[in-house]
């Protein structure tokens, strides 16, 4: 895991990205947050691991608890650290309070913790997502429920008003048929091409692949319809499946929402 200064580099992502515009209409909408991904090694996930609760550790014994993350890790050896802000301008924070924890806990430990993660990982970026709850259903998941599925449609540009009125569409049938299960549902903000991402859980794969065929049983010939009408708006789709890390995480107030 790298640092740098996410400030700077939200506001060149700002600068850069063509899809700004359009996406900067809906963050008000919705809880922003900021997204590191780092991809793991895959033969150093014990060791990644082992540094990223060591960071955990420290955010609990040094910090008031400020900046808050939850951890994900994929079945692509991605790990993802999501963190709630206010706004654009509440980056600021991520960078004050890893320098407030250096000096907490010392420069030299500092370092040492942050070594702790060399050689363990090939890549990493950050990027921001709007959770929209407007657009989602049930998006409170049990606490038992840690295992993730990631539903990402990467979207036509030109298309992007249709696509969110097929969003809508989609939450009034989950309504209508009174799913029992829900998702969470948040719009690519900055660093990522337009795309939905639509995250659902379960208490393992198992279940949430059972859970995944009863739910379409129950949407029946009107979801059948509604996909083929989503893909008229989306230019691929990843799917991924994972879990959430909570010995990973720092969340003074645990959520099992992401």
């Amino acid at each position: 895991m790298k640092w740098y200064s996410l400030t700077k580099l939200l506001l060149t992502i700002i600068a850069l990205s063509p899809f700004y515009a359009v996406k900067g209409q809906d963050a008000p909408k919705g809880q922003l947050y900021l997204i590191h991904e780092d991809k793991v090694i895959p033969s150093k996930v014990t060791e990644y691991e082992g540094a990223a609760k060591g960071l955990a550790d420290a955010f609990a014994k040094y910090t008031n608890g400020s900046l808050k993350y939850w951890v994900a890790s994929r079945d692509d050896f991605s790990y993802i650290y999501v963190i709630p802000v206010g706004n654009y301008a509440g980056v600021d924070m991520v960078d004050n309070t890893f320098a407030e924890l250096s000096k907490a806990m010392g420069k030299e430990a500092m370092e040492a913790t942050m070594k702790k993660f060399d050689g363990t990982f090939s890549t990493h970026r950050d990027y921001m997502v709007s959770f929209r709850a407007d657009l989602s259903y049930l998006p409170d998941f049990p606490p038992e429920n840690t295992f993730r599925h990631w539903d990402i449609y990467y979207l036509d540009p030109d298309k992007e008003t249709e696509a969110m009125a097929i969003a809508k569409e989609w939450k009034a049938l989950f309504e209508t048929k009174k799913i029992t299960s829900g998702y969470r549902f948040s719009i690519a903000n900055i660093g990522l091409e337009p795309a939905f991402i639509v995250v659902l859980s379960g208490k393992n794969a198992a279940d949430f692949y059972t859970q995944r065929q009863e739910v379409n049983k129950m949407l029946g010939e009107a979801g059948a319809t509604l996909m083929q009408k989503t893909w008229t708006v989306v230019k691929r789709i990843d799917r991924k499946d994972g879990k959430l890390h909570l010995d990973l995480s720092f969340m003074p107030a645990t959520t099992t929402k992401k």
